[in-house]
């Protein structure tokens, strides 16, 4: 290991019951997405309590440093999610908001503070050349629809997941690699990679139908809005043999009537279309969009969709995995580590910045139990959630930077051929936004009209 590298991880060693304080205080203290103000606070008053001078982006939680080495090259940004999950059930979840850290983000913010500890020792910026940011981004997990549907009808937010909001507002702009390390549940520390994640739309219907009294429908009948759902969900599920590249789609029901005696007049029905590609997602949308349209008509009830592209697919950078498995090596020698030619099921809103720069999202599970998202996730160990995380940040910045930013260099060059404009990105992910009637009644001429 170099004696740099060394020094690097030194200062998260004598930093670390910081870093042990930040993940308790934000486990103690979770706020799910466009929602972290005390999160915002309590990150910026030890970043701006080292000397750090933030941007913060204002009407929105999250803040970013850039910290200049003084020799040129290009800029490496650590991310770090803020937002909780909501999980009602889970024994330690906020009893006002029912908001709970289940997915390990508190371990990320935590991890950060240790490697802006170890940036601000003297010398830190020894032999490495170029920029690093630190970026606090809010809103990663894509829940609570409603609410952030709200702040883009005030206009206060464009895209509904942080990375992406943050990517219009410009603060991107000049990040040439962007990743971000993500909490697992294992006994032992390992590392995962992935060749990619999966994109989703964020897909909300609303079904309209017929209110009437349910012992007395054969003399004033009404329109089941119910029935109208349960037949799209018959539909959209006799498609998935045609569903191309493992395309998935899960939907609930969020609202399915007020009254077992009454005739349902309005159903809600939230669901998520997964897979690989956009054109994947479109194609398996679109079919989906024309069977709730025909389902609906069927029973003689309306129909309204709300699409907007939830999570972009993801290519995860493969040249910048090859730095940091070398860099994890000099870490953790004797950890088990994997690049896997896969496309991981999930998703992230990282993944909108990988068409605009070299990005990926690593896995270093190890000090959690449980299961993500699930009611029984836990940090039980944050030597290695959050400590030994921010030690392999340092070597991942280390080797990426060192050498007048060779590997940097290199991998910004690669990607420099084949990337998109952000203004390109953003009119792709916008093309997926659509929010009308896919049925339409005139009661009065009786006549039902597809708007597919």
């Amino acid at each position: 290991m170099d004696r740099q590298l060394e020094y690097l991880i030194e200062g998260v060693e004598q930093n670390r019951q910081v870093i042990l304080d930040t993940e308790r205080y934000l486990w103690k203290n979770p706020e799910s997405g466009y929602r972290e103000w005390k999160t915002n606070r309590y990150l910026a008053d030890i970043l701006t309590g080292l000397g750090y001078e933030l941007t913060f982006a204002g009407d929105i939680p999250g803040f970013y440093t850039v910290i200049d080495t003084g020799r040129p090259g290009p800029t490496v940004a650590l991310f770090a999610e803020m937002d909780s999950l909501i999980n009602e059930l889970h024994p330690e979840h906020d009893p006002e908001t029912n908001a709970v850290h289940s997915c390990g983000h508190n371990c990320q913010s935590a991890a950060m503070i240790g490697l802006a500890h170890a940036l601000k020792r003297p010398n830190a910026l020894d032999g490495m050349s170029g920029k690093i940011m630190l970026c606090a981004v809010p809103a990663e997990e894509l829940i609570e629809n409603n609410y952030r549907q709200e702040l883009v009808d005030r206009g206060i937010i464009k895209y509904t997941t942080g990375k992406p909001e943050f990517l219009r507002r410009g603060y991107l702009d000049d990040v040439d690699i962007g990743f971000i390390f993500h909490a697992g549940a294992a006994s032992e520390t390992t590392l995962g990679l992935v060749k990619g994640y999966n994109g989703s739309t964020s897909k909300t219907v609303i079904f309209k139908g017929v209110s009437a009294h349910a012992a007395f429908t054969d003399m004033m009948p009404g329109v089941n809005a119910l029935y109208a759902a349960s037949q799209a969900m018959s539909a959209c599920n006799a498609l998935r043999e045609n569903f191309a590249n493992g395309v998935k789609w899960h939907p609930i029901l969020t609202e399915g009537g007020g009254a077992v005696n009454a005739i349902p007049d309005k159903v809600v029905m939230e669901s998520m279309v997964r897979g690989s590609s956009l054109a994947d997602i479109s194609k398996a949308n679109d079919a989906m969009n024309r069977a709730i349209a025909g389902s609906a008509a069927s029973i003689g009830a309306t129909a309204h969709v709300n699409d907007q592209l939830g999570y972009a697919p993801m290519e995860c950078d493969q040249n910048l995995h090859k730095v940091i498995l070398e860099a994890f090596s000099d870490v953790c020698p004797d950890a088990p580590k994997s690049n896997m030619p896969i496309y991981a099921g999930g998703s992230g809103d990282i993944a909108f910045l990988s068409e605009v720069m070299s990005a990926t999202q690593i896995s270093i599970a190890g000090g959690c139990v449980g299961t993500m998202h699930g009611t029984d996730f836990f940090v039980t160990d944050p030597e290695l959630a959050c400590i030994l995380p921010a030690k392999c940040e340092c070597a991942f910045m280390w080797y990426l930077l060192k050498d007048d930013a060779k590997a940097a260099k290199e991998i910004k060059a690669a990607k420099d051929a084949t990337k998109k404009s952000k203004e390109d990105c953003m009119k792709e992910w916008d093309s997926f936004s659509q929010d009308r009637e896919l049925v339409l009644i005139d009661t009065e001429a009786k006549r039902i009209e597809i708007n597919y």
